[in-house]
């Protein structure tokens, strides 16, 4: 009997905090809207005896007033409840269009992103840097645009990845099989569809586990922006603008045309053109040319390859010939001519023909730096070279370090490089 005794004594002195139903010790002892006073659980006369959030109801509760709170709970669930009891939205989250910036849509209550608007670098596609001024995802002068569109295994076709080319196994997936290498501009990723279609990419998710379950319709849940222009999908050609997006297109005849269907070129090929009105064209004698308003002038004589990139009010020419390339600097104001340095010394019989035709083979960047894909003669593995005017050629990417595992993007059949307008 006396250790039952002691015991008691003991939890009594433990757990002194212990009241009958509508007892209490404090204001947390009783249910919500009631107060504790002199250990009893009781209502209020008025409103004076709430909070100075509260008031008190017929029913003699306190209740919170309209948008105040105790705790994040008597809150909707996209607020919290603040240090000034009111429920005030919690970041990024949104009540009406009004609470969002312009460039994001109020949805369940949360600010979303528009299509290639941004917050940050990293709201981007790879490739593609917030333009901070107008929250817009675009090329970048200040930094490399171009990036390998390659394939995770060495299936023919399929599989189609993006990534920066030292960045193999850190890609973006999304195409259906034969969508063409397209072009990275201010309104994202441009490519065209085997429809003919130009559509503007958003990555699709997935994993890899064994046999690389691969997005069922990559292209569903890119917009169309521009519907089948061409009756015949192998004569289109297409060009989008530099800071824009805005696409010109032809359909064979070189008479190129606007989204709108007004006359942008006729007679010649569209390289490059700016929203300034500048043009970088192939003219009818075969001649670079640059054109402004109002006056052209001849470039170069047109390379067997070459690779084009707008900046500033200008454009980047990389004319190639062999293993030989020049980049012209085209400005108003002149045109600077410089050569690129040669090709790395290693690996031995390292070229940059004959891995991937057609002129996906080649990219320039904001900057100027030329890329271009190469293979090398004890090898069958495929190779980026970056060359800079004043400085050594390095490689960007070897093929050799990159196995058909479905976790690299790989230089293989349909690949090649993509970059900005």
């Amino acid at each position: 009997m006396r250790t039952v005794l002691l015991l008691c004594v003991a939890a009594a002195l433990v757990a002194c905090d212990y009241a009958p139903p509508g007892q209490c010790v404090n204001d947390s002892g009783c249910p919500s809207g009631l107060s504790c006073k002199s250990g009893v659980c009781v209502g209020c006369a008025g409103d004076g005896d709430c909070a100075s959030y509260q008031s008190c109801s017929a029913a003699h509760v306190c209740q919170n007033a309209p948008g105040r709170c105790s705790r994040v709970a008597d809150c909707q669930n996209w607020e919290l409840c603040d240090d000034t009891n009111h429920c005030v939205l919690a970041p990024g989250a949104c009540a009406t269009q009004a609470d969002c910036h312009a460039w994001e849509d109020c949805s369940s209550h949360a600010c979303t992103l528009q299509f290639n608007r941004c917050n940050a670098g990293a709201d981007c596609l790879l490739g593609l840097d917030c333009d901070l001024t107008s929250n817009t995802c675009a090329p970048s002068e200040s930094s490399s645009d171009v990036l390998l569109w390659g394939s995770l295994t060495d299936v023919a076709y399929g599989y189609l990845a993006l990534c920066r080319p030292s960045l193999a196994t850190s890609y973006s997936v999304g195409w259906a099989e034969f969508d063409s290498i397209g072009v990275l501009t201010a309104r994202g990723f441009l490519y065209q569809d085997v429809q003919g279609n130009i559509r503007a990419y958003e990555p699709d998710p997935f994993d890899l586990p064994g046999n690389i379950p691969y997005a069922r319709d990559p292209d569903k849940n890119d917009p169309i922006l521009l519907a089948k222009p061409c009756a015949n999908v192998d004569t289109l050609s297409w060009v989008p603008q530099e800071g824009t997006g805005a696409i010109a297109y032809t359909c064979g005849s070189n008479q190129w045309l606007s989204e709108s269907g007004a006359t942008v070129l006729a007679g010649e090929t569209l390289l490059a053109w700016q929203a300034n009105g500048n043009k970088l064209v192939i003219d009818q004698f075969a001649n670079f040319t640059f054109e402004q308003t109002g006056s052209r002038r001849v470039v170069a004589p047109v390379s067997s390859r070459w690779a084009v990139h707008s900046h500033g009010s200008g454009f980047w020419l990389a004319a190639i010939g062999g293993e030989s390339a020049t980049r012209y600097d085209v400005q108003a104001s002149g045109t600077d001519t410089q050569p690129y340095p040669s090709l790395p010394a290693s690996p031995s019989g390292l070229s940059t023909s004959g891995i991937v035709e057609f002129h996906n083979s080649w990219r320039m960047d904001g900057l100027g730096v030329l890329y271009q894909t190469a293979h090398g003669s004890s090898s069958d593995a495929g190779y980026i070279v970056q060359r800079v005017v004043g400085a050594q050629s390095t490689i960007v990417y070897d093929g050799s370090q990159n196995p058909p595992d479905g976790k690299h993007a790989r230089l293989k059949q349909l690949a090649g490089l993509v970059s900005g307008p």
